[in-house]
């Protein structure tokens, strides 16, 4: 973006959330159809699962996402990148919608070792030590079954997630810099000229990676144009106020970055900082 969001977007969202003007905020934009992720985890040793706790741990040896026809993309992934997708927290995460899997195992390491295959919900949390990939499971099926203290050659078939997974984490951290950036901006006590402009720069540019990581490119792009629509209809205005259809072309297409703007705005308690003369 040509000019950050926390300088201008906050001064629009502000404007729009105090000024009360007519037409409601579009909060839902139209789907746009993404790859749907399926995922592969195969263990490469003993697996525990802790009766009490319902925690299942398996050292990973392979971990593989693979998205459905058309798209039929295959990458493979590091543990932290599969533990970010339930950092996520949209409508259709794995936070918000636990995932279901296939959890096979055999009941021995011997031979004559029989298979057996169990539906759980990956109920949460997950986390990962090492090779060691640990989380919460509930059994939907068989009704009644029960795991084994000890599992060996563990493999699990995880549903759909309908974002890249390394993405996912990317955007997480994507986030928590701007974050950091805007808390260090808005945490400024009079600051000089030269220490506000280098805050501001360095909030810009948190945000432009962002845009990069968090939305597509057209996404990125509509809100970009929504926004200098925005501002100039504010600075045309007497009230400073634009038009209902500017507003709410604005309000849906930089929902993304309105929601992120508020939600780390809701933890400061500062307004913005003004330079030292």
């Amino acid at each position: 973006m040509k000019k950050t969001l926390v300088r201008v977007l906050s001064v629009s969202i502000a404007a729009l959330l105090l000024a009360s003007c007519g037409g409601a905020a579009k909060t839902d934009a139209t789907p746009k159809e993404s790859d749907s992720w399926l995922f592969s985890l195969q263990s490469a040793g003993t697996t525990d699962f802790y009766q009490s706790s319902g925690v299942l741990s398996v050292p990973v040896g392979n971990l593989a996402g693979f998205s459905d026809r058309p798209f039929r993309d295959v990458q493979d992934l590091k543990l932290t990148d599969f533990v970010a997708l339930w950092a996520d927290t949209s409508k259709d995460s794995f936070s918000a919608d636990p995932p279901n899997a296939a959890l096979t195992y055999w009941d021995s390491d011997a031979t004559d070792a029989v298979a057996h295959t169990v539906i759980v919900e990956i109920t949460g949390p997950v986390s990962s030590a090492g090779n060691v990939l640990s989380m919460t499971l509930q059994i939907l099926s068989p009704s009644g079954a029960t795991l084994p203290a000890k599992m060996y050659w563990a493999s699990l078939f995880i549903d759909n997630e309908v974002t890249t997974p390394t993405t996912t984490a990317a955007c997480a951290s994507a986030t928590a810099d701007w974050k950091a950036t805007i808390s260090a901006f808005y945490g400024a006590d009079t600051p000089t000229n030269a220490q506000f402009e280098t805050l501001a720069t360095a909030m810009e540019a948190a945000e432009t990676v962002y845009y990069a990581q968090c939305m597509t490119p057209e996404e990125a792009a509509a809100c970009e144009s929504a926004n200098e629509a925005l501002q100039k209809a504010m600075a045309a205005s007497s009230t400073g106020q634009a038009s209902n259809a500017i507003e709410e072309t604005f309000q849906t297409d930089c929902m993304i970055a309105i929601t992120e703007e508020m939600n780390i705005m809701d933890g400061l308690s500062t307004g913005a900082p003004s330079p030292s003369p």
